[in-house]
């Protein structure tokens, strides 16, 4: 399983290889389409259209919400954890040239770390986050938890 975030290639999708690619993109008439490639078919969805229906929503005791909130939450970061980044790479420019100095350092010690990270008084703001994961690493953080 594959999710990357790519701002200079405006890519932005998860991958199962071989059976699913869900990818956000954007559109003329709508602000935002999610496109499903399975197997041998292709869907689009429209996030942001309002829907026909309001659903009413039911009433829970607070305690409960809490309890579920932790539960989920706990089980969300088990699943973060089993993913492994496979590229990193960082281009910013925050507009203002002495915090832009001020980062440089930082930028420089995490380069031999952790991924590759720039500085630049451009005006360019680039991100390439690429995670990847064995399908087995997520079930086995749902069946840990």
């Amino acid at each position: 399983m594959d999710i990357v975030i790519n701002s200079t290639k405006n890519q932005y999708f998860m991958r199962i290889w071989g059976l699913a690619k869900v990818a956000l993109e954007g559109h003329e008439k709508e602000f935002l389409r999610i496109k499903l490639n399975t197997l041998f078919t292709r869907f689009y969805f429209y996030p942001l259209r309002k829907k026909k229906k309001e659903q009413k929503k039911k009433v829970e005791a607070k305690s409960r919400k809490m309890r579920n909130f932790k539960s989920n939450f706990k089980r969300g970061l088990q699943v973060i954890k089993s993913f492994k980044v496979k590229k990193l790479i960082l281009d910013i420019d925050t507009g203002n040239c002495i915090q832009n100095a001020k980062l440089y350092p930082a930028f420089a010690l995490l380069n031999h770390h952790v991924g590759t990270f720039q500085v630049n008084f451009e005006g360019r703001v680039n991100m390439v986050l690429h995670l990847q994961s064995r399908p087995i690493n997520i079930i086995k953080s749902f069946i840990n938890f």
